[in-house]
């Protein structure tokens, strides 16, 4: 296992081998992390109470075998698994839908894990296609499969849009950066073998474009891809004014960013103060160490670029807007998973590498797992999600080349 002496903060340095995970909360070392990180709460609620006394029970090299051996992704599954029909409760069409939606979906392989595949669903033959969104669910980076969120195609295909959410490799099979690559991978693939589905969602008169969104940790890989598209383009800038395009890309016109992790080392922090950093597959996924999780980051990345080039004088610093899709980042205000300060934060670093077609909105009464539950079965996201859309359908932006 990596060395992780590095990874010493003041909550885990002292208590990394015992328990709790994080100092007691009334403490003064717990007041002092408090006002360094904004992300932490100074009065545990019900769920850290909970993960610290998992925490307190299980050691140290338990929580790591756990994470590194594939269980905690076994028992997440499975309790997605069990739990997933009760939605029958609240909703009864949802079994119905479930089932439709499974007898009209086209399973595209874009590698060899079993993982590594898209599910895919066309409009019906009467509707013209306005769009295509392309999805990207979450799980921690350590579980999840795309049929979890199959229900998410329904609002979507009722708008005339092509659906395509995306199966990658997750921890341990793959770490972050190859799970971008995952991404990377199946949106070539899609450009490939729907290149005639796409042309027509360019050329029709009311083209919602090509949207890729992602939930949780599915965000943070889809914008992580994204600003890699965008460093790309300006390091080939920097060799020539003129940007390659590359015709084998999809290119998207707008993203979604729902509920997201976009700063690793401050959500290492906040975990630690749940008690769940060990456990969860966020710390080995990002590299383990606080660079890398610096490098994980994607406004992060995005920044050092613009200032590696700034300091070199490049003339042809590109306009990142020229680059980046419009963009939506949405955070629920009730989130205790993934504090609503990271899409905050997020926007803030965006902006000030100079991105300003972005919107953030921030929802009331809205946890994390509710943002994605509202796609499949409505609710404030979905009206948030579908408005975004058709403001991008009144105001098209045109990206200036394929990243």
């Amino acid at each position: 296992m990596a060395k992780e002496s590095n990874l010493m903060t003041p909550i885990s340095l002292a208590l990394s081998l015992s328990a709790p995970r994080a100092p007691p909360y009334k403490s003064l070392e717990r007041e002092h992390l408090a006002n360094d990180h904004p992300h932490l709460k100074l009065h545990p609620d019900l769920s850290d109470r909970i993960t610290r006394k998992i925490g307190h029970l299980l050691s140290l090299d338990t929580q790591q075998k756990l994470r590194d051996t594939g269980s905690f992704r076994w028992w997440m599954d499975t309790i997605v698994t069990v739990t997933a029909p009760t939605l029958v409760l609240s909703h009864p069409s949802s079994a119905s839908n479930f089932l439709k939606l499974s007898s009209r979906m086209e399973l595209i392989p874009y590698g060899t894990h079993s993982m590594q595949n898209i599910h895919f669903w066309k409009p019906e033959e009467k509707k013209t296609p306005r769009g295509l969104l392309f999805f990207v669910h979450g799980g921690a980076w350590g579980s999840g499969h795309a049929w979890m969120y199959r229900l998410l195609a329904l609002p979507f295909l009722d708008l005339g849009m092509a659906v395509a959410i995306v199966g990658y490799r997750n921890y341990p099979d793959a770490n972050a950066a190859e799970q971008v690559a995952d991404l990377n991978r199946a949106a070539n693939e899609l450009q490939r073998c729907k290149s005639d589905l796409i042309e027509r969602i360019r050329h029709t008169s009311s083209s919602l474009g090509v949207c890729l969104a992602g939930h949780s940790s599915g965000a943070h890989i889809a914008l992580w891809m994204l600003v890699d598209r965008v460093n790309h383009a300006g390091m080939e800038m920097s060799k020539d004014s003129k940007t390659t395009i590359q015709a084998e890309k999809l290119v998207f016109d707008s993203f979604i960013g729902l509920s997201g992790v976009y700063n690793i080392n401050d959500h290492f922090d906040y975990e630690a103060s749940r008690g769940v950093e060990e456990l969860s597959p966020m710390k080995p996924a990002c590299g383990m160490t606080r660079d890398n999780f610096k490098s994980s980051s994607p406004g992060i990345r995005l920044a050092r670029t613009l200032s590696v080039m700034e300091h070199n004088k490049d003339k042809n610093l590109p306009c990142v807007d020229q680059y980046m899709p419009r963009m939506l980042l949405l955070h629920g205000m009730k989130d205790t998973t993934v504090p609503f300060s990271s899409t905050a934060e997020c926007a803030q670093l965006l902006r000030s590498c100079g991105v300003t077609r972005y919107s953030e909105q921030y929802l009331g009464n809205t946890d994390h797992g509710q943002t994605v539950l509202d796609l499949m079965l409505g609710g404030q996201t979905l009206d948030c999600v579908k408005s975004f859309l058709q403001d991008c359908e009144l105001n098209p932006l045109i990206i200036k080349s394929k990243l």
